[in-house]
């Protein structure tokens, strides 16, 4: 009874009491991004993302991670349009481009030696819009026409779940990539109907570890 109880008192010494570091880094890619709900924009846009990566390890198998995203998301719908006889001339895009900054946090494990490592996480994340624009694509009979909107909360949140794999490079220097899968959980239009943002995510990106020195007492 009593090794059981020193080993339950010990154990977030052993947990996290290892070496810790903070990860600071920058990361772009791309999103295939669509709507889900009952929304007719219901075909995928591919849009940019990037930004900035923070990551505290509590040692070589579990870290805190978020990441402040400039990330477009939206969804696109295809329609005909016609002369005045009815006759079909083509087809035109109708997207919207919703530009968030999207703030996630996530509980991550780690797994590997050496130089290589692969890696999980699971979180939520919190989008905060920014702007968003409904461009209408005439092309090739006709210019683009692109219109800011208000037709969107201005409060994005869901869940998100990812994996990558990263390679240790120097001593404090890694580069990675990662692919993550994030899902709305509230309705995002301000009008009928139902919209959740979805998105698959993939980026590229190269971190600095800054080791955290022990503290020792006397």
């Amino acid at each position: 009874m009593k090794k059981i109880l020193v080993i339950f008192l010990l154990y977030p010494v052993i947990f996290f009491g290892q070496d810790k570091s903070f990860e600071l880094g920058l990361l772009f890619g791309g999103s295939i991004n669509s709507f889900n709900g009952e929304s007719e924009y219901s075909k995928k846009t591919l849009q940019p993302v990037g930004g900035i990566l923070m990551q505290y390890n509590f040692n070589d198998r579990f870290s805190l991670k978020s990441k402040l995203l400039y990330h477009i998301k939206g969804a696109k719908r295809s329609l005909i349009y016609t002369d005045i006889t009815g006759n079909i001339i083509g087809k035109f895009d109708d997207h919207y481009d919703l530009h968030y900054l999207t703030f996630p946090l996530l509980a991550q494990m780690n797994f590997g030696k050496n130089k290589w490592s692969f890696f999980c996480n699971s979180g939520a994340y919190f989008g905060f819009l920014l702007h968003e624009e409904n461009v209408v694509d005439f092309e090739p009979l006709f210019p683009a026409i692109t219109n800011t909107t208000d037709d969107f909360n201005s409060l994005d949140f869901g869940l998100i779940l990812g994996s990558g794999v990263s390679f240790q490079m120097r001593e404090r220097v890694k580069i990675f990539l990662e692919l993550s899968f994030d899902h709305s959980l509230d309705n995002v239009s301000k009008k009928s109907p139902v919209a959740l943002t979805q998105a698959i995510t993939g980026s590229i990106g190269m971190a600095y570890n800054f080791p955290i020195k022990k503290k020792t007492f006397n």
